[in-house]
This record gives structure tokens, sequence and C-alpha cells, in this order.
């Protein structure tokens, strides 16, 4: 079937899902009914519109990943265990949530297929997270609210309410900036000079995301850097077949330690106090959900899933039923878990988890075989770089709750529809 693909059309389709993001991250994460609404509404109508243009054979036809029938059957069994539930009308706002979040992933999947779309997306995505980090060091410095991205004078969570989830998004722009630094590379037309002006040109970027997430004082967003530079590190200087790659090595070395030098000259004292917390995390200190207030919540949610194993609560139940299960000790109110498989696995049961980890699987067979299956250097390199990035990501969400905060779950899903998406 021909397609008289508009180029204009395109682009109008493209700006409108990265504006999606840049709202929904704005609007607090979109978490509120009041900004989140108008949020899903503009996604099902822009997913409408491109029916109505694929129809009209503006534009080309979706892609399908051979996924669709592991998410109905994931999809379907959610429904169930929020119609069985007995919170079932509460269930409803949470169903409608996922629902509008795979519309949107299909939707990314849809819109940028083709290589320059794709380009276009992660270029929009990295500069989402700059902006936001930018300003929110700007108020932190000055001590000055910002009317429009609020309060990031105590520590910087850019427009996010939880300085945790500011972190999350800092993870995978980083690292999505590390997949940038890693497609510079010397040609024949272009100087050596050159490559390096490129290099050192986006380690500009990289430092202002690293002192972000410094000053975000997110223990759990350090840690999680920490340990995902760790496996990078240890990647780039082990194999064989990545000797090319080695040569960044010791830049983003450099990058990592000038990043920290700068962030203990700016602010030593907030940053020592806040280090010194870190064995206090572990612990259980007088004020703070720390690990070990976490440790308590987890044990609540395995209470919930032993006393619903088949179905679970229903899904986005968990705040009701958790005071039933507190944990002696833990003094803290929770409306989640900090652990999104543990609360996934409250709520929709043994059999909903088991689903959602053989979804995860089947993800992660098809980011493989995209791979693989690769020609553009350039998607080859950023392909690693943003695999990272959506690894510290899902490291630092076992102990907080990423996939309940709408815009930086919508910014996910567009980076993880590069790594699954079909090529044209």
């Amino acid at each position: 079937m021909n397609y008289q693909v508009n180029r204009g059309v395109q682009q109008i389709i493209a700006v409108w899902v990265v504006l999606i993001i840049f709202w929904a991250i704005f609007l607090k994460g979109a978490v509120a009914d009041i900004y989140w609404y108008p949020i899903a509404l503009s996604i099902i109508l822009l997913f409408f519109s491109g029916v109505i243009f694929w129809e009209k054979r503006i534009i080309p036809p979706p892609y399908y990943l051979g996924l669709e029938k592991f998410f109905l059957i994931w999809l379907s069994w959610l429904i169930l265990s929020g119609f069985i539930s007995p919170h079932r009308w509460n269930t409803v706002f949470a169903l409608e949530r996922v629902i509008v979040g795979i519309i949107f992933f299909y939707l990314c999947l849809w819109i940028f297929q083709e290589a320059w779309l794709r380009k276009f997306l992660v270029w929009v995505l990295f500069a989402i997270g700059l902006f936001y980090s930018f300003f929110g060091l700007f108020a932190y410095f000055t001590k000055s609210p910002l009317f429009l991205l609020g309060n990031n004078q105590d520590m910087v969570r850019g427009s996010f309410v939880n300085h945790n989830n500011f972190a999350g998004m800092i993870l995978l722009c980083f690292f999505l900036g590390i997949g940038f630094l890693m497609t510079t590379e010397a040609k024949r037309t272009i100087l050596a000079s050159e490559v390096w002006a490129k290099r050192v040109l986006l380690v500009f970027p990289l430092l202002l995301l690293v002192l972000a997430l410094g000053f975000s004082l997110s223990r759990s967003g350090w840690l999680s850097f920490a340990l995902s530079i760790f496996f990078l590190i240890i990647w780039l200087s082990s194999s064989q077949t990545n000797k090319k790659f080695r040569k960044y090595l010791p830049l983003i070395l450099i990058l990592t330690f000038a990043s920290l030098a700068l962030i203990l000259i700016l602010e030593k004292g907030v940053i020592k106090k806040r280090a010194e917390t870190l064995k206090e995390f572990f612990t259980e200190p007088a004020t703070g959900l720390t690990l070990t207030g976490r440790i308590k919540i987890w044990k609540s949610s395995i209470l919930m899933i032993k006393d619903h194993p088949l179905l679970g609560i229903g899904p986005g139940s968990f705040w009701l039923e958790y005071p039933q299960y507190r944990q002696k000790g833990e003094l803290h109110g929770v409306r989640h878990s900090h652990n999104d498989l543990l609360e996934l696995g409250a709520e929709t049961g043994i059999v909903g988890l088991l689903l959602t980890l053989l979804l995860a699987f089947q993800i992660f067979r098809q980011i493989k075989k995209n791979y693989q299956a690769l020609t553009s250097r350039f998607e080859k390199r950023l392909f690693r770089g943003i695999s990272f990035g959506l690894f510290a990501f899902l490291l630092q969400d076992q102990v907080d709750f990423h996939f309940h905060i709408p815009g930086l779950y919508y910014y996910f899903l567009a980076l993880l529809s590069f790594l699954v998406g079909g090529r044209r």
C-alpha cells in the first residue's frame, strides 16, 4: 500500500508528543487529577488524529512488535483484578492511567519510526532534562522561588514535588548524554580537533546534570548513579569487542570526579551533612523514610500478597489497605510501597506480578533483537547510553515509585520506544 507521506504532518505530531512530555513534567509530574486529565485527553486526541491521517495515507501505518498479545493479557488481568477488588471504583483511575500510558507508548512507537524523527526525539528529551536541571539549580543557588517550577531552594527537584523522582529523570537524561558522547568519533572528513570540540561541548551539559543530581540530595539517586557508573566503567574496560569505546573511559572518569569536586566546592557543608545520613539511610534515624522504614513497608506489601495471592487488592488500592498492614514502629503515612514491583504484586496478586515480569522479558528480547539488527552506528552507540539510563532508573525504582508519576514514566516510555521501536 502506497503512502503519500507528509513530513509536515509528521513533524506536527512529533512536536505534539514531546510537548506532552514537557508539560506533563512541568505540571508537577501530572500526578494531580486536574493536571493529568488534560494530558490524558491530549494523548487520546493525538492518537485518534494519527488514525485519521493513517486512513488518509498521510502518515505510515503503525508498527506492530509482537508484544501486543502480552500487553493485552497483562492489561486484562489488571482489569479483572480491579473488577473483583473491594475498592472497585478506586481502581478505575489507576486503570485509566495504565491504559493511557500504553496508548502513549504505542504512539511513540508509531510516530518515531523514521531516523530523522528518532533523532529529533532523543535530542529534545535531552534538552528537556537540561531545562529543568538549569532552572532548578538557578533557583537553588539564588535562593529565589521560581513561580513556574516551584520550590527548589532547599534542594533541586525541578518541577517535581519529590526530589527522588527528579533524580530519576536526571539518571535517564545523563546516560542519554553519555550515549551522545559515544557517538562522537573521528571520520576521514572531520579533523580530530573538531571531534574533541564536540566531546568537550557535550561535557558541559553532562556536568550540569550531575550537579543537579548532586544538589537534589536524593540518596537513592546518588547510589543508583554510582552503581550505574561503576557498571558502565566495567563494561567500557572489560570486553575486547568494546576496545573502540575505551577512549571514552578517561573522559567519563574525569567528568565524574570533576563533577564531584565542583559539587563539594560549591556546597561542601550541605553535601557533607547529607552524605553523613547515608549511613543512617540503612538504619533508623529519628525522622525521614530510610531503607529500614522501606523494608517495613515492603514487609507490609508481602503480607498483602499473602492475604490476596491471586487477584490482589486491586490496582491503585495500596494506600487504602496499608493502614491494616502497617508494621510496628513505622509511623510514616504511605501511599506507595517504594518498590513498584512489590506494590504491583500486592495490587494484582502473584499472577499479575509474573505477567509483568513476562512482559518485561519480552520487551528485553525485542530490545536485544533491535540492537543486533541495527545498521546505524549513531543509533547503536546511543542504544548503549539509553540502556544504562533505563538500568539506573529501574534500579532506583526498587526503593521509590517512579511509575506513579505520569510525567516521569512518559519520559521513560519515550526512551524505551527508541530501543524497542521498528525502523523505517
